[in-house]
């Protein structure tokens, strides 16, 4: 998660290094039993989510201008997920023909 974290360019003034790791402890749910398993250590896909959700809030990367500073959680996700993620972590077949499945900010959905 540190290494996903620190390739994506998600580091600033706000997510500092020390900031990975408590995001990563406050997301995970409580174990009944962490010391005959490695559940605590492991993550759940909610809890990836709720980790990555809480860097992305912090962060002043993230932040699109149409917003004027107070850019959403759900247009900081969609930047994240849609292109640091994916630049840091895929190989150039999936770059090059990756496309968010919809865009949230796509009103003619509804």
């Amino acid at each position: 998660f540190q290494q996903l974290m620190t390739d994506a360019d998600l580091l600033d003034e706000n997510f500092v290094a020390r900031e990975i790791d408590v995001s990563f402890a406050l997301s995970m749910m409580t174990r009944v039993d962490e010391l005959d398993t490695k559940k605590y250590i492991e993550m759940q896909f909610i809890e990836y989510i709720e980790a990555i959700s809480r860097g992305a809030s912090v962060n002043e990367g993230l932040e699109d201008i149409a917003y004027n500073g107070s850019t959403p959680l759900w247009r900081k996700l969609e930047i994240l997920l849609g292109d640091r993620f994916l630049k840091s972590c895929c190989d150039n077949n999936t770059k090059d023909t990756f496309e968010l499945p919809i865009s949230l900010t796509d009103d003619s959905r509804f």
